[in-house]
């Protein structure tokens, strides 16, 4: 469980491995920590390396021998503090240069859709977070994992994106099973189930504007048939 949890925040398979070996075993050389894990001599210390670079490993000498110890587990915190402000930094930078990037995307005329398949929970939450910044209005499919639940067809406004998904405002992202969204001459189609993750975002004027027709019959349909109810 430690060690999934290591991974969701960047480690490698083999970096969550070593660290939680020292951290059981506490300081030790090299060729110890190889031998235990049954890596290679040169690939454990070009990980201890990159660990106490991140702060998150620590070492000394004893004689000729280099040992090499976990720093307390506190330092994982600051760790991820450290990327927090680096990725909000490195966002800023490409969120003041975007409307440049747009410009270039935007001298391309595109005859045929460009399809692209997203796997894994960041790959998906990439997708959302162009969702959130959709520069127009956004259309969205929520299907539910409970079959008693209708689909739900919603049109939102720019500025009622995010907050409409805040889950500190009661969304509950947990109960979703997949998201139709369309926006910015895009269509996204994303499975949400845990662990299962994946999505397909189609990049069509044409195949975009087609859904949005459909999405608008199937909207009025539905609240025609509630109010003749």
């Amino acid at each position: 469980m430690f060690q999934e949890k290591l991974r969701e925040i960047g480690f490698s398979g083999s970096e969550a491995s070593v660290y939680m070996e020292l951290l059981k075993i506490g300081p030790q050389a090299v060729s110890t920590i190889a031998k235990r894990l049954g890596i290679n001599r040169t690939t454990i210390y070009s990980i201890l390396k990159s660990l106490e670079e991140r702060g998150l490993v620590a070492s000394y000498k004893n004689g000729s021998v280099k040992y090499f110890l976990s720093n307390d587990p506190n330092c994982l915190v600051g760790y991820l503090d450290r990327k927090c402000r680096t990725f909000d930094y490195y966002r800023k930078e490409l969120l003041s240069i975007m409307p440049e990037i747009r410009e270039i995307a935007g001298e391309y005329d595109f005859k045929k859709p460009v399809v692209s398949f997203f796997e894994g929970k960041e790959a998906v939450g990439q997708v959302l977070d162009e969702m959130f910044e959709a520069g127009v209005k956004l259309y969205v499919c929520l299907e539910y994992k409970e079959e008693s639940m209708p689909l739900s067809l919603i049109t939102l406004e720019k500025k009622n994106i995010r907050p409409f998904f805040d889950s500190s405002c009661g969304f509950d992202w947990n109960r979703l099973k997949s998201i139709i969204s369309i926006y910015n001459n895009k269509v996204s189609i994303l499975y949400l189930d845990k662990g299962n993750e994946y999505g397909v975002v189609i990049q069509s004027k044409e195949i975009a504007g087609m859904h949005k027709k459909v999405f608008d019959v199937a909207k009025n349909g539905f609240n025609m048939s509630s109010d003749e109810s």
